[in-house]
This record gives structure tokens, C-alpha cells and sequence, in this order.
């Protein structure tokens, strides 16, 4: 976020990365990524956070799941999910066509929501784990998995076998790191602010 700001201040132009890019390593690269962007990079991200709003949308309706098939034409079909996410893009589409004003409030409400809802659930698990003993246990054995054996029941030996798993919990590290696929997906929309840098003022202070 400090770099994308930092390069928003000295090249105040709208593109964003496209920009960056061109200046640093030429109007090829520039070019290549513009394509690649509009092609596949933003549309595709577009396209997985319908499919997601749509199958959360499922849990709650299943009539709008992905097995409700609406239609098919030869080997091509749209499901009810399918349905529910290109109409959620093209709804968000114009609304935010309808002026910054109308988009703000969308963006500002959707963030909101999102931030309450994630405090709100980790305060839930916290309060629970409280309640029932679970949250002490956990950290008691947060790097052990549940099929190594705890390394103090272990002998010597025994824990040589296991090695670097009965020590630190491999498992556990690797769940971490699948978890971490989420943060880092709604930490990619840094690099989107910076399109609008040509249309901020004072970009060198602002952004």
C-alpha cells in the first residue's frame, strides 16, 4: 500500500499499474498488462467475486445454487448461480455508473458491513471459547495437530520418528497458509485505487 502510494503521488495519471509499468520498463510492457488486465486479471476477479457472492447466496436460498440449471444450449448451460452473479455485477455496474455520490455510499456500506461482521464473529468465537474452555485448550496445543501425538507423550525416540511435524504441527502450518489465500485476495484491491489518480487533487498529499 506505501509503494502504490508513493508511485500514485510521483505519476498522478489515470491507469494505475498500466502506467507504473510503461515508465519503468516501456510502452510494451505497458500495453501487454492494459490487455491482460481487461481480459483476465480484473475481469476474472470480477467474475470470482460474483461466483462467491452467488454460492453464499446458495447456503441461504438453494434455489439460486449451481445445481438449479435455468437453461442449456447444446454443451453450454447457466445455473441459477451463474444467474445471480452476472446480474449482481451488472446491478453494482450501474449503480456505481449512476455517479461517485451513489458509489461511495455502495462502497462505504459494504465495507461497513464487512468489518462489523468479521469483529462481530471473532468476538463470538472468543466469548465462546471463554465460556466452554475450548480457546485455552487451543492455545495450550496450537502446534500440535490432531493425529500427532503430544511430543511430551513421546519418547525420545518416537519423537525422532515424527521430526519437525510433532514439533511445530506441519498441519497446522498448512492451514495457515490456505487461510491466508482469502486475506491476500481482499488485499489485491490496493493496486485499484491508483487508477483514479489523475482524478484526485492534490494527489502528492492525498493519496
Amino acid at each position: 500500500a506505501l509503494s502504490y502510494g508513493e508511485l500514485a503521488g510521483l505519476l498522478p495519471h489515470a491507469g494505475g499499474q498500466y502506467v507504473y509499468l510503461r515508465e519503468a520498463f516501456g510502452p510494451l510492457a505497458g500495453f501487454l498488462y492494459g490487455w491482460t488486465l481487461f481480459t483476465v486479471i480484473q475481469t476474472g476477479t470480477i467474475a470470482a467475486v460474483g461466483m462467491a457472492f452467488a454460492k453464499y447466496t446458495a447456503a441461504l436460498v438453494p434455489a439460486v445454487g449451481e445445481s438449479n440449471v435455468l437453461f442449456m444450449i447444446g454443451g453450454f448451460g447457466i445455473n441459477a448461480a451463474q444467474a445471480v452473479a452476472i446480474s449482481s455485477i451488472l446491478f453494482l455496474t450501474w449503480l456505481n455508473s449512476r455517479g461517485v455520490s451513489l458509489g461511495k455510499l455502495i462502497q462505504n456500506t459494504f465495507t461497513s458491513t464487512k468489518i462489523i461482521s468479521v469483529v462481530a464473529l471473532a468476538a463470538a468465537g472468543i466469548i465462546y471459547g471463554l465460556s466452554n474452555g475450548s480457546l485455552a485448550a487451543a492455545i495450550d496445543s496450537l502446534w500440535i495437530d490432531g493425529v500427532t501425538p503430544h511430543v511430551a507423550d513421546l519418547s525420545a525416540a518416537q519423537q525422532e520418528s515424527y521430526g519437525f511435524a510433532s514439533r511445530i504441527g506441519m498441519p497446522l502450518l498448512a492451514v495457515i497458509a490456505v487461510s491466508m489465500v482469502g486475506s491476500i485476495f481482499s488485499s489485491d484491491a490496493w493496486n485499484n485505487i491508483t487508477f483514479a489518480s489523475a482524478e484526485v487533487k492534490n494527489p502528492e498529499r492525498t493519496i
